[in-house]
């Protein structure tokens, strides 16, 4: 805890204010002398105090009480003192009623911009990191195609490759084995103990759009080795080039990646 002291001399008249975070202390080094602006008027009784879990906070009472009229006046009311005697103080940081609330007002309202700000920024690069795997992904799948990984034994027909529906999964993708060719994911294909995989998003992440030219529900980007050539398939077309877009709800933000028909993958704004 911080503190916010005062102490009256009993020669002379005389008050001050401060901070600290042991007042007891600071009343036992003002009693000994140890401060010079305040050793000529020992000894020195505290009538008064109030903490804090900031030590800005202390500091920003202690420099009001000590430039502020009202603030010096509201304390005359808490510490039972003559307004004659509180007229002569040296010290720190007071507030009135309406001061504090306004205070706490403001503060309020800063923490709510940097918190908003934070979580942005935060959710933002959560967005590009999400980008990124499943751009990456997409490259797994065309890796194992080219080293002709195995699917349960066997090489599959169609190579492998990564399926996405916006629709029915919005919030995942399928790396899965092409086992029959047709260029396209069908169930069973996608046995974690096969090697297959589902990739679950981040809260807050789903797949917006799928677009190839034209806005699908669905597409399936298969590699068919040895070359491994590239198929970007919706189940009746095959396309040159499909954008799978990403979106943060929060912040409404999106990222792309795209795919050719080159094999080519990379993460677009």
């Amino acid at each position: 805890m911080y503190y916010v002291y005062l102490l009256l001399s009993k020669i002379g008249n005389q008050k001050y204010i401060g901070s600290t975070v042991d007042f007891r202390r600071r009343l036992q080094e003002h009693n000994n002398g140890k401060e010079k602006s305040t050793r000529h008027y020992m000894p020195w009784i505290l009538v008064y105090y109030e903490a804090y879990n900031m030590e800005k906070l202390a500091r920003l009472r202690e420099k009001r009480l000590k430039h502020n009229g009202n603030a010096l006046r509201e304390l005359k009311k808490r510490a039972g003192l003559p307004s004659t005697t509180l007229k002569e103080f040296k010290s720190g940081a007071g507030f009135t009623l309406i001061e504090l609330i306004v205070s706490i007002s403001i503060i309020a309202i800063m923490s709510s911009l940097f918190l908003t700000n934070y979580h942005s920024t935060n959710k933002r690069s959560e967005l590009i990191l999400t980008a990124q795997k499943l751009a990456s992904d997409i490259r797994l799948a065309q890796n194992y195609s080219l080293g002709s990984k195995e699917y349960g034994g066997s090489m599959p027909t169609g190579g492998w490759g990564a399926h996405f529906d916006k629709i029915s999964l919005p919030n995942s993708y399928i790396i899965f084995a092409d086992t029959n060719g047709n260029m396209q994911y069908d169930s069973g294909e996608a046995d974690v103990d096969k090697g297959g995989q589902t990739i679950s998003l981040p809260a807050g992440v789903r797949i917006e759009d799928i677009n190839t030219g034209s806005s699908l529900d669905s597409v399936d980007i298969t590699f068919l080795p040895p070359d491994p050539t590239t198929n970007i398939w919706d189940g009746s077309n095959n396309y040159n080039l499909a954008d799978i877009t990403l979106l943060e709800n929060t912040g409404n933000t999106t990222k792309k990646v795209e795919v050719n028909f080159f094999g080519l993958v990379e993460e677009k704004e």
